[in-house]
């Protein structure tokens, strides 16, 4: 794992448009690893295997 959400976060499944529900949350210490970064989302992956797109507002890098 390489990151981890300093806040709920929502995802999404694939690259969010305008007005796109999230496919779910990731609750605030969820860490992820960083598939593809990117901004204003990162391609994540959590621990329990959920890979989406979430915002990089909230990703802090672990050991920081």
């Amino acid at each position: 794992m390489t990151h981890s959400f300093t806040k709920d976060t929502p995802y999404f499944a694939e690259k969010p448009a305008a007005g796109a529900a999230p496919a779910g949350t990731f609750k605030a210490g969820t860490k992820v690893i960083v598939l593809v970064p990117g901004a204003p989302y990162a391609k994540v992956q959590a621990m329990d295997g959920v890979t989406a797109y979430a915002s990089i507002e909230n990703l802090e890098p672990l050991g920081k």
